[in-house]
């Protein structure tokens, strides 16, 4: 009597799926090194430095979250601003209450953030270009992604 398993094409599909699992991993961990490599060196539009930080407008909702006084005006003034979303000053707001607002360790702790969030986005452009397109596209993609110069710039520079 044979005891190997029959063929079951299921099986076969969650081997296809498990092989492409470690490219999925090396593409983010590739991605969020260099986004994180980049954000030490200068750009030409840090807003995070203290002569340019009345100009980051998450930063200064986030401050006016933490001062008590709601969704306040980006642009420094204490007038309820509804110019962004809510969501992302929230997440900002709450680094800089755990790590100080506008210090150098919650300004780096947030583009750190940024930067993983940017890399994760590896995920699903690789398994929606598998789905249309085939695997040697999702591939392309995927890395594609991971090395993207503006996708390290935005997600190093911007937050």
């Amino acid at each position: 009597m044979n005891c190997a398993p029959a063929f079951v094409p299921g099986r076969e599909l969650l081997r296809q799926r498990l092989r492409a699992v470690p490219v999925l991993v090396w593409m983010v961990l590739l991605a969020l090194l260099l986004r994180l490599a980049a954000i030490p060196f200068p750009s030409l539009e840090n807003l995070m430095d203290a002569d340019h930080i009345h100009a980051w407008e998450q930063g200064n909702v986030a401050r006016a979250l933490l001062a008590g006084h709601g969704f306040g005006s980006p642009f420094l003034s204490t007038q309820p601003s509804p110019i962004m979303p809510p969501f992302y000053p929230l997440i900002v707001a709450v680094f800089f209450y755990f790590l100080g607002v506008h210090t150098a360790s919650s300004i780096f702790a947030i583009h750190a953030f940024d930067c993983l969030i940017n890399s994760l986005a590896c995920i699903p452009i690789f398994l929606l270009a598998r789905r249309s397109f085939g695997p040697r596209v999702a591939l392309w993609s995927g890395w594609g992604w991971a090395i993207f110069p503006y996708g390290i710039y935005f997600s190093a520079a911007w937050a």
